[in-house]
């Protein structure tokens, strides 16, 4: 696969700007700094970090032989993303019961929830401003698919709209929203005791309100096999899923 350069990186950032199952290869360039590279039949691109860690976007559906050509040196811990059609040319490489169905949902701008829980008195739903910043960095692990592609947790808050719900100084449940050029890409994260309360969807309806006045569609990528939870949030705000693809970490990918 060919790198392309800067200019027509950008280029194609636009193209995947307006279709939901590829803006998040739009996000990955125009916000984390992303590289972009092509097959030599045009029929494929990969959007990758520099590193080749976090994310990996495959879009199109190329030769098989090129594209493995391009996995093969990725960290063992990449995350690829690719469609059904692209997966089918690749299974037979791939560990057995590996490969992970990745659910995207969308919606109009401005929908508002419907059967959300009344406010708890005892949290507080507002902006996340810098000087939260101690409370967004002592999140635990597991939520730290919030930073990737950014060096800075300030970063964050510099190219994202974000609301917590808050006990004290403590931030107990988030909600990001990264805005691009039609959609903004929402990600939501509760701390485990407190998950099941309503707490993220108060976090999403405060998002759902600045998007009233900022245009973009909403975005929203949920993993199947424990997505109950998040798909009953959708509902909730209306967003119907617009298409799925697949997701395979590196190390079972036998090259």
């Amino acid at each position: 696969m060919r790198r392309l350069d800067t200019a027509d990186t950008r280029a194609l950032a636009l193209k995947f700007a307006g279709d939901p199952r590829t803006a998040r290869a739009h996000f990955a360039i125009e916000i984390g700094g992303a590289s972009a590279w092509r097959t030599s039949d045009s029929r494929c691109y990969a959007v990758a970090f520099e590193e080749g860690t976090g994310e990996v976007h495959l879009i199109g559906n190329g030769e098989a032989g090129e594209i493995m050509e391009f996995l093969r040196p990725l960290p063992q811990d990449a995350r690829i993303n690719m469609s059904r059609h692209m997966f089918a040319k690749i299974s037979g490489m791939v560990t057995p019961r590996s490969v992970r169905t990745i659910e995207i949902y969308t919606g109009p701008v401005g929908m508002t929830p419907a059967s959300v829980p009344p406010p708890r008195t005892d949290f507080d739903v507002r902006a996340v401003l810098y000087s939260d910043l101690p409370a967004l960095s002592s999140l635990p692990y597991d939520a730290s698919f919030l930073f990737e592609g950014y060096k800075d947790p300030r970063n964050i808050l510099a190219h994202s709209t974000a609301f917590g719900a808050f006990n004290g100084p403590r931030l107990v449940s988030l909600a990001i929203a990264e805005l691009g050029r039609t959609f903004a890409s929402i990600w939501t994260y509760t701390l485990h005791d407190l998950r099941g309360k309503g707490l993220a969807t108060h976090c999403v309806a405060s998002i759902m309100d600045n998007l009233r006045l900022t245009g973009e569609r909403p975005l929203y990528t949920i993993r199947a096999e424990n997505g109950s939870p998040e798909r009953a949030m959708a509902r909730r705000f209306g967003w119907e899923m617009a298409g799925e693809m697949a997701m395979v970490e590196r190390r079972h990918i036998a090259l």
